[in-house]
């Protein structure tokens, strides 16, 4: 659900602004002076704005859309246009959005170019820190987390990044086995991105199922549980092992 959530977010702010309204959204822009907001065009300000949050909540859609069926280089793919949107973002904000009728400097009035300048430099600073803020945000979202199991002495907690923890008797673990190459299915609900994949799914083998594992993984260690089945996995495959080997050790201890 959290991409979907981002993705409704920039949709919205992405319609408030191509509307030509929002400006109050526009970090340095909102705080300006009324002698610098009148040298630049504040609806087109707006509309180019709206503009780069529309390509975000393009690549969000299409990142929500995909979920697990995502393919490997989009990932990377993601991250440069998001950048790329930035750049362009910067650049036309602060060298195509002034207004035709501003004032302008007497010539010679080198104090009123000084104010002019500073006023510029201000709103390409705000903008700087206005994307890059929704810039940093997508991108710990999106690329950072990680999942960490505690083993106590009769139960297990999952805890993880961005989704609510779960804990697990083991006493409650009727099988418990390590598979390869299991498919995902759909989520129903949950979190993913490109590092973690959480939440509940639906796939051809399990059904309806719980999930807290790493995007990437092929290796997973499945449990039913109380005839739910939860499926778990570490970052690479020796960590899956590791977490395998526990878990049964801890379950044979407890029969």
């Amino acid at each position: 659900m959290m991409e979907w959530i981002l993705t409704i977010i920039c949709a919205v702010m992405s319609v408030v602004l191509l509307s030509g309204h929002g400006a109050f959204l526009i970090a340095g822009y909102n705080t300006s002076s009324k002698a610098d907001k009148a040298k630049y065009d504040e609806k087109k300000l707006c509309r180019v704005m709206g503009a780069g949050f529309f390509v975000i909540t393009v690549l969000l859609t299409a990142l929500s859309i995909l979920g697990e069926n995502a393919p490997s280089w989009f990932g990377k793919f993601f991250g440069a246009a998001v950048l790329l949107d930035v750049i362009v973002l910067l650049y036309v904000s602060n060298t195509k959005c002034y207004a035709k009728d501003a004032p302008k400097a007497a010539e010679g009035d080198s104090e009123a170019a000084a104010s002019r300048e500073a006023g510029n430099r201000k709103v390409m600073i705000g903008s700087m820190i206005f994307t890059g803020i929704v810039f940093v945000f997508v991108g710990i979202i999106l690329f950072t987390g990680n999942i960490h199991i505690k083993y106590g002495e009769n139960e297990f907690t999952v805890e993880a990044s961005y989704w609510p923890d779960r804990t697990i008797p083991y006493e409650e673990i009727e099988k418990l086995e390590i598979v390869r190459g299991v498919k995902a299915g759909s989520r129903t609900n949950g979190f993913g991105s490109f590092r973690l994949s959480m939440g509940h799914f639906k796939n051809e083998e399990y059904g309806s199922y719980i999930r807290y594992t790493y995007a990437d993984c092929e290796e997973t260690v499945v449990m039913d549980v109380k005839g739910t089945t939860v499926v778990l996995a570490g970052k690479d495959l020796e960590s899956t092992e590791e977490i395998y080997r526990i878990l049964k050790e801890k379950t044979l201890a407890q029969s």
